[in-house]
C-alpha cells in the first residue's frame, strides 16, 4: 500500500503535486519551487493536490471521520495577522515531477514534443548559418495563468488548459481560516473534512485579505526533500 500508515487508525498522505502562483510574474513556473508562498499586496497563492484514488479508497473503507490538511512553516514576513484560507481547487494542475504527456492535448506539437527542435543561427565571421539543436522543453508546469503550461519558464502562456480565472479556479472555503504564526517547523492545519466528503482532493491556499502586504512560506515537496525530511512537505491526514 502506498499510504504511509502511522500505527493508528489514521493515514498520512503526502502531496502528489504542489506549486505556487505569482501574480507579479504570471508566466513563472511555480511547480518546482522549494517553498509554497502565500502573500498579499501582489498576491501569491499556492496549490496542493493529493492522490484522489487513495483518498476514495480510505473513505470507502468505512469509518472515515475527519480530514486535515497540514503544511509546515518555513518562515513569515510582514506584520499583522496572516489568515490563510484553504479553498477547494476546481481544476487539476501540472507538476514537473509528473509525466509530461498529461499536458499535451491541444498544445503546439512543434514546441512540446519530447525531442530537440532544429533552428538556424549565424556563425561568427562566416556569413552563413548552420543548423543548431535547441533545448527540448521540459515537463509541464503551473503558473498564474495556466493550470498546465506545456512549456514553462519561457515567458509565454502555452496553456493546456488555462485557469478560467487567472490565479486559480476555486470554490468557497469550508474550513476555518488558519492563523499562520510561529517559528519554522510549526505545523498549520485546516479541517477539510467537508471537502473530502464531496470528493475534493486538491486545494488553493490564499490570504483571506490579499490587500495586506506580507505572508508566509511553507515547505513544498521539493523543499522538504532538499532538507532531507520529506515529512515536512504538505500532508493530508485521514482519520
Amino acid at each position: 500500500m502506498s499510504l504511509l500508515e502511522r500505527g493508528r487508525p489514521d493515514v498520512d498522505l503526502p502531496a502528489e503535486r504542489d506549486g505556487d502562483l505569482t501574480s507579479a510574474a504570471p508566466a513563472k513556473n511555480g511547480a518546482d519551487d522549494p517553498a509554497l508562498m502565500v502573500a498579499g499586496a501582489r498576491p501569491i497563492r499556492s496549490v496542493v493536490g493529493f492522490d484522489p484514488a487513495a483518498i476514495d479508497s480510505f473513505v470507502a473503507g468505512g469509518g472515515f471521520t475527519r480530514a486535515t490538511l497540514e503544511l509546515t512553516v518555513v518562515g513569515t514576513e510582514g506584520v499583522g495577522e496572516r489568515l490563510v484560507d484553504a479553498h477547494p481547487l476546481l481544476q487539476d494542475f501540472a507538476d514537473p515531477d509528473e509525466d509530461a504527456s498529461m499536458a499535451l492535448a491541444g498544445a503546439d506539437p512543434a514546441r512540446v514534443q519530447g525531442r530537440a527542435t532544429i533552428g538556424r543561427t549565424a556563425v561568427r565571421g562566416g556569413g552563413r548559418s548552420v543548423p543548431v539543436r535547441a533545448r527540448a522543453p521540459g515537463p509541464p508546469g503551473v503558473t498564474w495563468v495556466c493550470a498546465v503550461d506545456v512549456v514553462p519558464d519561457d515567458d509565454r502562456h502555452q496553456c493546456a488548459p488555462a485557469w478560467e480565472t487567472p490565479g486559480g479556479d476555486y470554490d468557497a472555503a469550508t474550513a476555518a481560516p488558519a492563523l499562520v504564526e510561529g517559528p519554522p517547523g510549526t505545523v498549520i492545519a485546516w479541517d477539510v473534512t467537508a471537502d473530502v466528503e464531496t470528493g475534493v482532493s486538491r486545494w488553493l491556499l490564499k490570504n483571506r485579505d490579499e490587500s495586506i502586504p506580507g505572508g508566509a512560506a511553507f515547505y513544498s515537496q521539493e523543499g522538504a526533500a532538499a532538507d532531507g525530511d520529506p515529512e515536512l512537505g504538505p500532508r493530508l491526514v485521514l482519520e
